[in-house]
């Protein structure tokens, strides 16, 4: 059998509800005060403005790239 590193990238899709003065406002707000951890929930720091979100638990997959890991001579005795 032989090791594989293998690129793969997640992305979760949804949206934030947002109070502000403007969209350039809400962006700012999304940006600096939005987030996700894995391990953790989406979240906010902001709830003043922050109203409500809705965001899916399936993220979206895609392989990137798949590469042959060498292994080392010390690894094969």
């Amino acid at each position: 059998m032989e090791n594989y590193k293998v690129k793969v990238r997640y992305t979760f899709e949804g949206w934030f509800e947002i109070e502000a003065g403007s969209e350039q406002q809400a962006r700012e707000i999304a940006l600096r005060d939005c987030g996700f951890v894995i391990g953790g929930n989406i979240h906010t720091s902001n709830s003043m403005h922050v109203k409500n979100w809705e965001f899916g638990v399936h993220p979206e997959t895609k392989i990137l790239s798949a590469k042959q890991v060498e292994q080392s001579a010390e690894s094969d005795e």
